[in-house]
């Protein structure tokens, strides 16, 4: 009886140590999980938990499907994460621009064009202060050398009205404030002294980087008008020239105006 008993646990000792090993191996080592609930929070780690917390998602393995909608907010993405080339077509608005966030830099040349406004959306100060000026000079006092001016872009326009033989006088200068490049001053239009016949005025005047020069000096007793081109680099002003000069004063009014990319 006793040999058939020990001949029976030789035949099964295999599988007792088999049973034995299974029984005794740690809780939860071939767990399958088949639904949500079966995990409690904070359970499932990912690459970049608190050290010593094991990284239980494959890389690469979530996709756009397995998140809620905004369940990732802002706060949750690294700085520069998210590239030109992740964001579709007219998805961000403006809504979803802070004030100020866009600024020039940030636009392509020729990227914003009339079409992009809408109607009275660009007022008075939305223009660069260089942009457009007036020209209202009003000269009264010419026995102390009277001197006024304007700055639009590279261009910085001056009348000067002084006493010469005992009358006014007026003399138009432009200034260009470009310390790389010559400019040139163009004017064309038309001038009448007082009691003659009109004159037709064209007149093209050289000045070098970073200095001055007389376009139209000396002038008594007369009225003109003209349109002024002025060309410095990539630069082109344009705008339009009135003058008096009476036996009292001298008088300059006009508009001088440049593109808006044009003013630096």
């Amino acid at each position: 009886m006793l040999r058939t008993t020990i001949r029976g646990i030789r035949r099964h000792l295999i599988g007792f140590v088999a049973l034995f090993a299974a029984l005794g191996a740690p809780a939860g080592a071939a767990v399958i999980l088949s639904a949500n609930s079966q995990v409690g929070p904070n359970v499932i780690a990912g690459s970049a938990a608190a050290t010593g917390t094991t990284d239980n998602v494959i890389a690469r393995s979530l996709g756009s499907a397995d998140f809620a909608s905004s369940s990732i907010s802002a706060t949750a993405l690294a700085d520069g994460s998210v590239a030109s080339a992740k964001i579709a077509d007219g998805s961000v608005t403006s809504a979803k621009l802070a004030d100020g966030a866009v600024t020039g830099a940030d636009l392509a040349p020729g990227a914003v064009n009339a079409g992009a406004f809408a109607s009275h959306s660009v007022g008075v100060g939305s223009v660069s202060a260089d942009a457009r000026r007036r020209l209202d000079f009003d000269m009264t006092s010419p026995a102390s050398g009277q001197i006024d001016n304007v700055i639009v872009g590279t261009l910085q326009f001056y009348g000067t009205c002084v006493l010469q033989n005992g009358v006014p006088a007026l003399y138009l200068s432009p200034r260009n404030l470009d310390q790389n490049n010559p400019a040139t001053l163009e004017l064309s239009g038309v001038e009448q002294t007082q009691g003659g016949s009109p004159r037709l005025l064209l007149n093209s005047t050289p000045v070098a980087a970073n200095n001055s020069a007389i376009a139209l000096g000396g002038l008594v007793g007369e009225t003109g008008v003209a349109t002024l081109v002025w060309h410095s680099g990539v630069t082109a002003i344009r705008g339009t020239l009135s003058w008096l000069v009476d036996n009292t004063h001298c008088e300059v009014h006009g508009l001088l105006e440049a593109p808006p990319h044009q003013t630096a």
